[in-house]
């Protein structure tokens, strides 16, 4: 079912008009492995819903837009109760050893962190065009815009893997700024 999954969000995201005669079929199907137990299915299917909402050919589509939006009254609940952390996060969460609280802040964990560009190659380059243009050495030109959430999965820490919960708010937040919340509610 997950390999499922991906090959429909794969659809979506490629070729959407392969779809459009079974959309509403697909459209079950997949609201349905959203619920799935497992956790990897559920996370397949939740990445189908915001690949629809961001893909221009799903939206400018005539007739996919809307049998995307007629899902979304069984779509929402589905995503939301997605996105409830489930008894061992809140229980890990809720089990603290104190460290935080007692131990206090080290200089290192305080000092202001710049991000440098990764590119290889450009080092002085790059340095110099940002003194042209006004940015000095520590301060974040936009081609050193190394923010963690973009999105590519690397360079994430342990414990900020793409989760259901995760997966759900993305495809929620996608699909809201599609609709709007007058749809949505």
């Amino acid at each position: 079912r997950r390999v499922v999954c991906q090959a429909l969000m794969n659809l979506v995201q490629h070729h959407p008009v392969a779809l459009f005669a079974g959309f509403g079929g697909v459209c079950t199907f997949m609201l349905g492995a959203a619920q799935d137990p497992s956790p990897e299915v559920a996370v397949s299917a939740c990445e189908f819903w915001r690949a629809c909402a961001v893909s221009p050919q799903v939206l400018q589509e005539p007739g996919l837009r809307e049998a995307l939006g007629s899902f979304l009254p069984q779509l929402v609940p589905v995503l939301l109760r997605n996105m409830v952390y489930d008894a061992e996060q809140i229980a890990e969460f809720e089990s603290t050893d104190g460290v935080d609280e007692t131990m206090p802040d080290k200089p290192s964990q305080i000092r202001p962190f710049f991000h440098k560009a990764k590119t290889a190659g450009k080092g002085s380059n790059n340095r110099r065009a940002a003194s042209a243009q006004g940015g000095g050495e520590g301060e974040e030109t936009d081609e050193d815009d190394d923010d963690d959430d973009d999105g590519d999965g690397f360079g994430d820490e342990e414990g900020e893997s793409w989760t259901l919960r995760k997966v759900s708010a993305s495809g929620l937040d996608s699909i809201t700024q599609v609709f709007g919340p007058n749809e949505i509610l």
